[in-house]
């Protein structure tokens, strides 16, 4: 046991020895649709993301420039173009102003199958437009085909069969171009991803094999430089390789886990690695060291990119949220970023609602077709309409909508079975005109999902719902906390009495909320990303100092540079035992927590808490 303890400690002084501190995102933007990608224009003034929709941002402001519901295989923001795929297997060439088709390219497709589209079959795997919009490379999915077309003419140049190169046609890779766009690499492998293979290097003028690099694992991301004679690759062992192809040989090696994306600043300077641990890695490129951490991901990172100057990174994640990143080390005095015109709220104002975190991503902007996927987001927002007429009736137009529902409150015992049944009760509401419409269609919608949750809490739900009692001197749904015709719970409508009870009717924290919660069910950007400012809404948030100020046990691990994973589990486990004093005492400097409790350990009875401190942080690390 004794020798355990050892090791343990040792394990934690080894942790917090790194001296690589987590970054933080300069902006994040939620999309509202499905993202792929994200990446900077060649002049660096616009960024844009490709998924479900393509959509366009100014890089100064963060501001939409505009959105197309198509996907696109690549764009030039440049020449306004992008690419796109047709119902009969062809690459179609659009412009970005007016969305028309301007030329059409011969697109991918295996024999029997010419009636699919490639958005069914996804004949095209991927596709790229050079820098000066003179060609247009894409590679097939079901082949191992590689073609490039001159974009004026429409003419093929080359198609290169890989196949004939001892590729599997099964197995292919992206495109990756060259900043410069003289050259692009595509990997190819000897029959399956596990034997041999080759990055191939070819010009895209002539589709000419200008060389080929060996490799023996299977590729999991790879990047070419900018003028395309060197280009950095991570393998299945979680090896970094950056490899010379004029020289044909590696030049440096280094390791990290699970790398899923890969990028290569233009100077040549830096590396960026996505891993699974959800966060990004900035590397040295002549020396392999680890210079930054950017950890402010909350899933999985599925793409990451240099901007054309090499001073910023831009990635995307699977909740569809683009984020921003510095990569020049901050000059001067820190700058209050945050958007203005917004109301903030500090982090202990969430946390006195109890479960009221689908609201808390509303407010904040934070939603992507929550209103069609998300049955508690449904239940918010019937709620949220109804108990405006509660709080707030006297500010709602005079041509708000009557809604009325009964309810029937039910006892049940330990079995479900129906003890006590109460009277019948009507409830009236009147609903805004901009909010009837959906607050209908959800009604509908919330019965099934309700009638799931109509068998927790019955009593013990009916009795917190007396004590919050609204101002009227009644809460509109509070009494249908179990609703028999329509089988209601009642626990999101808790914190959403609460918020009206200390939120004024005409407060711009109210007017954020109820917009938000609009947008959302109407699947339209929020206030955040439609760039809207709301009047007093600084007077509302807290204030930069305090902002600034706010710590959390969790905030104070990751800037210890220690594992996402471990400090969310023990920021978990030590919330409820941890005394708020302690809890803002090691917030402030976690380093703290090793000095006065891990390393002071054996000065201190059995019986004293450290251990129990200790004993939660060992269970963070098996």
């Amino acid at each position: 046991m004794l020798v355990k303890r050892i090791v343990v400690i040792f394990l934690l002084t080894f942790i917090l020895s790194g001296q690589v501190v987590a970054d933080k995102a300069l902006k994040s933007i939620t999309a509202t649709a499905i993202l792929y990608s994200a990446d900077f224009s060649a002049d660096g003034k616009i960024f844009y993301s490709r998924g479900d929709n393509l959509s366009i941002y100014n890089a100064k402001n963060y501001k939409l420039i505009k959105r197309i519901p198509k996907f696109a295989y690549a764009v030039n923001i440049k020449f306004n173009y992008y690419i796109t795929a047709a119902k009969n297997q062809a690459l179609e060439l659009r412009d970005i102003k007016t969305r028309k088709v301007i030329k059409t390219f011969m697109g991918f497709s295996d024999r029997g199958s010419s009636t699919k589209s490639i958005s069914d079959d996804a004949r095209t795997r991927s596709a790229v437009l050079t820098p000066d919009a003179k060609y247009l490379i894409a590679c097939s999915k079901t082949k191992f085909m590689v073609r490039i077309w001159n974009v004026k003419t429409g003419k093929l140049i080359k198609e290169l069969d890989f196949s004939f190169y001892g590729a599997s046609k099964y197995d292919t890779s992206e495109i990756s171009l060259s900043s410069g766009g003289k050259y692009f690499s595509v990997v190819a492998y000897k029959g399956n991803v596990n034997g041999n293979g080759h990055i191939y290097l070819i010009e895209t003028r002539t589709g000419v094999i200008k060389n080929k690099f060996p490799i023996r694992l299977e590729v999991t991301s790879y990047a070419l430089g900018y003028k395309g004679n060197k280009v950095v690759k991570g393998d299945i062992l979680n090896n970094i390789l950056l490899v010379a192809f004029e020289k044909n040989k590696q030049i440096l090696k280094f390791k990290d886990k699970g790398i899923r994306a890969i990028a290569m600043s233009r100077n040549g300077k830096y590396i960026a690695s996505v891993s699974n641990k959800e966060n990004i890695k900035l590397w040295n490129a002549k020396t392999g060291k680890q210079l930054k951490l950017y950890d402010d991901h909350n899933t999985i990172i599925m793409s990451v990119n240099f901007s054309p100057d090499g001073r910023l990174l831009i990635s995307t994640d699977l909740d569809d949220v683009i984020k921003i990143w510095n990569v020049q080390k901050r000059k001067g005095p820190l700058k209050d970023t945050r958007q203005k015109g917004i109301v903030h709220k500090a982090s202990n104002y969430w946390k006195q609602f109890k479960d009221f975190s689908v609201a808390e991503k509303i407010f904040k902007g934070e939603f992507s077709n929550l209103a069609y996927s998300n049955n508690m987001f449904k239940l918010y927002y019937i709620y949220m309409q109804s108990e405006y007429y509660g709080f707030c009736r006297e500010k709602l137009p005079a041509n708000s909508i009557r809604r009325a529902s009964v309810s029937q409150v039910q006892a049940r015992d330990g079995a479900g079975n129906i003890i006590r049944r109460e009277k019948a009760v009507e409830h009236i509401a009147y609903i805004a005109p901009q909010f009837i419409k959906k607050y209908d269609a959800f009604f509908k919608r919330a019965k099934s999902f309700k009638a799931r949750r109509a068998m927790k809490k019955h009593m013990n739900i009916m009795k917190d719902i007396q004590e919050n009692i609204g101002k009227n001197g009644q809460s509109i749904l509070g009494a249908s906390v179990q609703v028999a015709m329509e089988g209601v719970s009642s626990e999101p409508i808790l914190p959403v009495i609460n918020f009206f009870k200390q939120t004024p009717c005409d407060s711009a924290t109210m007017y954020q909320m109820r917009e938000n919660f609009r947008r959302a069910a109407y699947n339209k950007p929020s206030l955040q990303q439609a760039g809207i400012k709301i009047p007093n809404a600084k007077k509302e948030s807290i204030s930069f100092k305090d902002f600034l100020n706010e710590r959390t046990i969790y905030q104070a691990c990751i800037n210890a540079n220690i594992e996402k994973f471990y400090c969310k589990c023990f920021n978990k486990k030590v919330d409820k035992v941890m005394t708020k004093k302690e809890l803002d005492y090691y917030s402030k400097d976690f380093s703290r927590f090793d000095k006065e409790v891990v390393n002071d350990i054996w000065s201190k009875p059995k019986n004293h808490r450290a251990w129990k401190l200790i004993e939660l942080r060992n269970q963070c690390l098996r």
